[in-house]
């Protein structure tokens, strides 16, 4: 069948193997046949099954019929149109804009080389992760079909307004499949190649790109058979935002459906968490919940207090909405420790505090006065999001007045750069390293001060709205969001865009302006490409291959660290529910779903505990095996990306996502219900369904073995009731509401 002039015909090939470079080739004509290659016959087939208008599917399959196979891989390779350096290149979670940016050559964690926003080349700075050069020569990346949150690339054509996916299953019965994309010097032709197995020349190791590949070809016997699938979807695509909307309605066209969980409720995680961060998270002397726990906390400056990012001042937001008294007195004390000790002169939080000493974030310097913008984003949003949920008489001046003067340090920063930049100097608030998203969140951390203060109202909104715009026409339309973890240099990441859709939907909320959710919907479309639409492979004696976890709904965080994880860094997705708010489309709550269901699952527990085999850092008893009741580590390891980073197993760790998980038990509804369209979403271990067509009470079933205290949201567009419900293990009971 001859496929469409926008869909590329597939080339098949048969390649043998000398360890992992290939020794010959054999390309195989289009008709199915017999051919001889290295030392045996071979039967290979092409078939081409037209799906819809441009959008089909291709299957190759070779099969020894005699002879030796030796090591053997089969291929399955695109030339791809009009190619230039303007193509966008969307590998979702792995690839974006082919990662096409400057190199720095840095060991981990590395840091941006200084820059100010009179730089005329203001492009990205990365480390070596898999991508194609942004310099003259070779270039070629090479990844296997593990890295992507959606098995497959996209590619958008401007020159000719098309898009194109072309998406894979996971793997085969061989295992992985390689995703090799190669242009060209002169960048004007390239070549997309699937192949199985996934062999590749060199492998990814953290910061490095050329590391020693554990890939090896089959060694096929006779009778067995290689296949590869391929769906090749094009369409109109005026924009890059068209590539992402396009990927939507694919994210399980070629892998199966999540599956869920429902292993204990959110009240029973609730009750694990708060016990664990006030025993081990809590420091007496200071005042203040840590990040960390000991011994790492003694042992390392960021496991002691970290303004927002991996959670100071974000986790306490979730300790207050539903903590016991005692957490509740102890946030307020937090509250103190950060308005006595925690801002700079400038009116930014200092980023890191030990023992006392106050620390930048510049991992080269601890003493340098870096400070990493996205943090005092965090602390300024979160802060006084927990604020608003207190009562006045409790709220001290002091602590409003760290708030207003941050948010002072934003509008002046931004009236003398005109952007916020990634690091500044925490002393005087001057710009260390421009460009970046990485303060996303602040435009909605200044709408919430015009809020608290409203005596400057004006000139919060005002550059709330002018940093949204520049962040928007800089970075979303350009299909770039980065600079929020403060240990990747500025790759491309997940964080920066959740903080991002905070500052979109609130601003939307704020102004009521059809712009902001606009761009808050294209907003949470990219980020969702972060998001695990899948439940990989994990091997089969792997610590989460034997406890059967479920990646589906874990995140990205970036293009460098190579592992999803359990949450957002570091939010519920509470945005995501406000964001079906105000737009109705119900992908929005099917992906917080998926988040929020994926979560409890990483947290170790007494009836289930999570064994630790990475020896990163080892614990105080050699007698430990697990992590700690209420530990979660940052590691899910859909696949091998270095000798000591095995696929499905974590190391002994306590990490913010148990602030994710926290956020996730206090801000979310266990249940969401919404009579005016039938829409129900589970977003707690429960199962619920409308008890008659005339949706006026839900039927609740809690099929744990522990008891669930479910809060139940019921919602139209003019309504809404909250009602708390109680069921036993195993029970079911109807829950009405009133709503008309």
């Amino acid at each position: 069948m001859k496929t469409s002039a926008l869909l590329p015909d597939p080339a098949v090939s048969l390649q043998r193997h000398h360890g992992v470079l290939i020794a010959e080739s054999l390309q195989v004509a289009k008709s199915t046949g017999s051919l001889r290659f290295a030392e045996g016959d071979w039967n290979v087939s092409l078939e081409t099954k037209p799906v819809a208008a441009e959008h089909v599917t291709h299957i190759a399959c070779a099969e020894l019929l005699k002879g030796a196979g030796g090591k053997i891989s089969l291929s399955m390779a695109f030339d791809l149109p009009d190619w230039s350096e303007s193509v966008y290149v969307l590998s979702p979670g792995a690839v974006y804009n082919g990662n096409r940016f400057p190199v720095i050559q840095d060991r981990y964690p590395p840091l941006p080389p200084p820059r100010g926003p009179e730089d005329p080349d203001q492009r990205p700075r990365i480390t070596r992760v898999p991508r194609l050069s942004a310099e003259p020569g070779p270039s070629r990346l090479a990844i296997p079909s593990s890295d992507p949150a959606v098995p497959g690339i996209g590619f958008w054509f401007p020159t000719r307004r098309k898009g194109l996916w072309i998406l894979t299953p996971e793997r085969n019965a061989q295992g992985l499949y390689g995703y090799t994309l190669e242009e060209n010097e002169t960048r004007d032709s390239a070549r997309l190649c699937i192949q199985s197995p996934c062999v590749r020349e060199y492998a990814y190791e953290m910061t490095n790109d050329l590391g020693p590949s554990p890939d090896q070809a089959l060694d096929v016997s006779v009778g067995e058979q290689i296949e590869i699938q391929v769906m090749a979807c094009a369409f109109d695509c005026a924009a890059v935002q068209d590539l992402y909307d396009a990927l939507v309605p694919l994210r399980n066209a070629m892998v199966p459906p999540p599956r869920r969980r429902c292993d204990i409720p959110l009240s029973a995680v609730w009750a694990i968490q708060e016990d664990k961060f006030n025993r081990e998270n809590w420091v007496e002397d200071g005042g203040y919940y840590a990040v960390g726990v000991e011994p790492m906390r003694s042992q390392s400056i960021h496991q002691d207090w970290q303004a927002g990012w991996v959670g100071g001042m974000i986790f306490t937001h979730a300790l207050y909405l539903r903590g016991n008294e005692q957490t509740r007195a102890r946030v307020r004390r937090n509250f103190d420790f950060l308005a006595d000790r925690g801002q700079a002169p400038s009116g930014f939080f200092y980023g890191v505090i030990h023992q006392g000493r106050t620390l930048g974030d510049n991992f080269r310097d601890e003493t340098a006065p870096w400070h990493l913008l996205r943090k005092s984003g965090d602390v300024l949003f979160y802060g006084l999001s927990t604020l608003a949920h207190m009562n006045e008489s409790d709220i001290k001046p002091a602590w409003k007045l760290c708030f207003q003067r941050c948010a002072d340090a934003f509008v002046r920063l931004w009236d003398t750069q005109g952007q916020f930049g990634q690091f500044v100097n925490h002393d005087d608030g001057a710009l260390l390293v421009s460009g970046s998203l990485s303060a996303g969140i602040a435009p909605a951390g200044l709408v919430l001060a015009a809020r608290r203060f409203p005596q400057r109202a004006a000139e919060y909104l005002r550059v709330a709205v002018a940093a949204a715009e520049h962040y928007d026409q800089h970075y979303l339309k350009q299909g770039l969001t980065n600079g929020g973890p403060g240990e990747i240099a500025q790759g491309p990441d997940s964080e920066s865009a959740a903080g991002f859709l905070e500052s979109l939907v609130t601003l939307a909320e704020e102004t009521g302006e059809a712009r902001w959710t606009d761009a808050a919907r294209r907003c949470a479309v990219q980020a969702s490409s972060w998001v695990f639409s899948y439940d990989a492979a994990f091997p089969p004696e792997s610590t989460f291959g034997r406890m059967d976890m479920l990646s589906a709904g874990t995140v990205l965080a970036n293009v460098q660290n190579k592992h999803s994880a359990p949450g957002i860094c570091t939010h519920s997705g509470l945005s995501l529910l406000r964001l079906y708010r105000l737009t109705g489309d119900p992908f929005f709550m099917d992906l917080l779903r998926d988040i929020a269901r994926a979560l409890p699952q990483y947290m170790s527990r007494t009836d289930r505990p999570i064994a630790w085999k990475i020896p990163y850092n080892p614990p105080e008893s050699p007698d430990i095996q697990h992590l700690k009741p209420g530990w979660m580590c940052e590691r899910v390891n859909v696949t091998q990306w270095g000798p000591t980073e095995p696929a499905g197993e974590v190391f002994y760790y306590s990490c913010w996502s148990e602030g994710a998980l926290a956020l996730t038990c206090a801000e979310l509804p266990g249940v969401y219900a919404r009579p005016d369209t039938g829409g129900v979403w589970c977003l707690d271990s429960v199962e619920a369904q409308w008890e008659s067509p005339a949706r006026k009470s839900l039927l609740l079933h809690n099929p744990t073995p522990y008891t669930a205290r479910v809060l139940v949201k019921f919602e139209t567009d003019t309504e809404q009731q909250c009602i708390e419900e109680t069921l036993e293990p195993g029970s079911t009971r109807a829950v009405p509401h009133t709503l008309d």
